[in-house]
Order: structure tokens, then C-alpha cells, then sequence
């Protein structure tokens, strides 16, 4: 009986994919050994995705070999998989409906066939490209808003150093648990987990529209939404606001400016300048997430707010303020 690499030539499944795929010695031996995946990737072959050419299809199944071979988490999760379902996880839309069904699976392959320098994990637990064209779903509840009374603070003022409000120990992020993967509802589940939820964006006076692609800088509501924040953050309260990061935006419906929201945990003065602080749920990951240098710079010579955060989804992105939305309590 032959051993080793020459014994893939007893074995019709492994020739196939083998030659589909013009493999070298290793990668027949990685299939030989994993007989469940070589079938799989077999049935992909022949009877695959009908939208794809079978040139494409091949391209596919190398690209899933490789990340099996070489990603430890993607195949983990292709196990995982396999356990309770058959066929490929891209095309099951049952299985893929918390990230957006049998669409953002066809996303992710073309993706990672066109990025071979992201890994899997970057896709699934980052905020990413097809996340990005999900605006907010406005699902609040009227009444209860926060009415307090506090002093107008002009932004020329000093700005009061003000450590984080949420613990990072309470940081929400992408791919939590239980939360639509939506960045304005892991914002919501972030700002609740020290009992506050936001208020609607039609609501009279709970909304600061500081920044808008067409008209600039509002300074009276960026007067207002500062003054909001320096009465809010002392008082242990967490405000959601909306940042630009791309042309374009997923939500035409209120500002047509705003790309994506994140937490503002905190603010203050140093030598850079005045600074917000805040949350990115854009990351899993906490150390990127919640990381100290995620701040927002106040230009007090065109009132921009803008900044960068450390998650890999802002890589090369600049956010800049466009909304103040006021928190109340749950």
C-alpha cells in the first residue's frame, strides 16, 4: 500500500481537487488528511455557486484551502461549521443572517480573494467595507429625554480633563454577543451598560448637527454640543455622536454625512491640543477599541472636530464630528 504523498493516487477525491487546482505535494497531503474538507471542496468544484464561472470557483476553493492551511482561526471556524451544517459557509444564509445572510458572504470571498493581506479574523470581528454601508435604524423610544439646564460653554474656553466615564473593563465592540452588527447599536449597547440610551434623531433638541458635507461647520450647534458634553461627561454620562470617515454615507435619511458612530468616554487638553475621547466599536478588541490615543482634536480656527482611532478598520481613515446626540437614562 503506498504511504505519504503517493498515496493521494489511491484516492479519486484528492486526485480531483489536486488536479482542479494543480496543487503541490503538501497541499495533497493536507487534503489526504482531511478527507471531510477535500469533499467538501469537491462538491464546491462540480456543483458550486451558479453565479460564478467555474474558472471563479477554482479561484474560491484555493483561496478556502489556503486559509485552512495557513489560518488557524479560519479553520477552526470552518469546523465549527461543518459540525451542524453542510455546503459552504459563504453560501448558507441561514447560517450567515447575524452578518448579513448569503450577501456579505459573497462579500467576504471576493474580499479575501482580492485582499490576500487581510486575514479572516480582520473581516469578522472588525467593523468592515460591507458593515460600512449599514446606516442607523432608528428604533428609539420617545419621552424621557434629558432636559437639564447647563451653561453655554463657548469651545475657546479650557476644557476640563475628564477620564474615561465607561470602565474598559465594559467596552463593546464589534461582534459582541447578542448585538445587531450595526455600529449605532453596539453604540447603544456600549452607552447602556451604565444605564443611558440615546435619543432620536428627530427629536426636538436632543440632536447637535455640528458638521454636514454640504454646509460645514453649524458653530452655534457646535457651541450647544460642546456645551452638552461638559455637563454630560462630569455627570458619569457616556454621548454617542457620528463621525465622517468616507465620501458618501449610509445614512441619507438624516444628515447624509455621518458614516459611523462611536462613544465619547472623555475629554481634555494636552499638548496636541483639545480633545474628545471615545470608544470605536469598529474593533473586537478592546486594545484597539477603547485605546487611549482614539481622540478627536478641536480646530478652533475652523471648528472641525477630527481624529483617528487605533482599530484597523480607521486604518488610513480620518473621523470628523458631525452629530451630538444626547443620552438619557434606560
Amino acid at each position: 500500500m503506498l504511504t505519504g504523498e503517493f498515496a493521494t493516487v489511491d484516492n479519486p477525491n484528492v486526485m480531483f481537487v489536486s488536479n482542479a487546482l494543480g496543487l503541490n505535494a503538501s497541499e495533497r497531503s493536507w487534503l489526504l488528511n482531511h478527507m471531510d474538507h477535500t469533499s467538501s471542496i469537491m462538491a464546491y468544484i462540480i456543483y458550486g455557486d451558479a453565479e460564478l464561472s467555474f474558472e471563479q470557483r477554482l479561484d474560491v476553493a484555493r483561496l478556502h484551502l489556503n486559509m485552512m492551511m495557513e489560518q488557524a482561526d479560519y479553520y477552526a471556524f470552518v469546523n465549527n461549521y461543518m459540525q451542524n451544517n453542510t455546503g459552504m459557509w459563504w453560501m448558507n444564509n441561514s447560517f450567515l443572517e447575524h452578518y448579513g445572510g448569503a450577501e456579505f458572504g459573497a462579500w467576504a470571498i471576493d474580499y479575501l480573494t482580492e485582499h490576500p493581506d487581510i486575514s479572516f479574523s480582520d473581516i469578522m470581528e472588525n467593523k468592515n467595507e460591507y458593515d460600512a454601508m449599514q446606516g442607523e435604524i432608528d428604533d428609539y423610544e420617545d419621552g424621557n429625554y434629558d432636559t437639564t439646564i447647563y451653561p453655554n460653554s463657548p469651545p475657546n474656553l479650557p476644557w476640563p480633563n475628564i477620564s474615561p466615564v465607561i470602565p474598559i473593563n465594559q467596552f463593546i465592540g464589534w461582534g459582541y454577543p447578542g448585538v445587531r452588527r450595526n455600529c449605532m447599536d453596539y453604540a447603544k449597547a456600549q452607552i447602556a451598560e451604565v444605564g443611558y440610551q440615546i435619543s432620536s434623531y428627530g427629536a426636538s433638541g436632543q440632536t447637535f448637527q455640528i458638521f454636514t458635507t454640504q454646509n460645514g461647520v453649524n458653530n452655534t450647534m457646535l457651541t450647544q454640543g460642546l456645551s452638552y458634553i461638559r455637563y454630560a461627561l462630569p455627570n458619569g454620562i457616556p454621548i454617542i455622536i457620528g463621525v465622517d470617515d468616507a465620501p458618501g454615507s449610509p445614512n441619507p435619511q438624516t444628515d447624509n454625512t455621518t458614516d459611523h458612530f462611536i462613544v465619547v468616554v472623555g475629554m481634555g487638553t494636552n499638548t496636541t491640543g483639545k480633545y474628545l475621547q471615545f470608544y470605536d466599536n469598529a474593533s473586537g478588541n478592546a486594545s484597539q477599541g477603547a485605546h487611549g490615543l482614539n481622540l478627536l482634536y478641536y480646530n478652533d480656527s475652523t471648528g472641525i472636530i477630527e481624529g483617528t482611532s487605533q482599530t484597523s478598520y480607521a486604518t488610513n481613515k480620518i473621523y470628523r464630528l458631525t452629530m451630538i446626540r444626547k443620552s438619557k437614562p434606560l
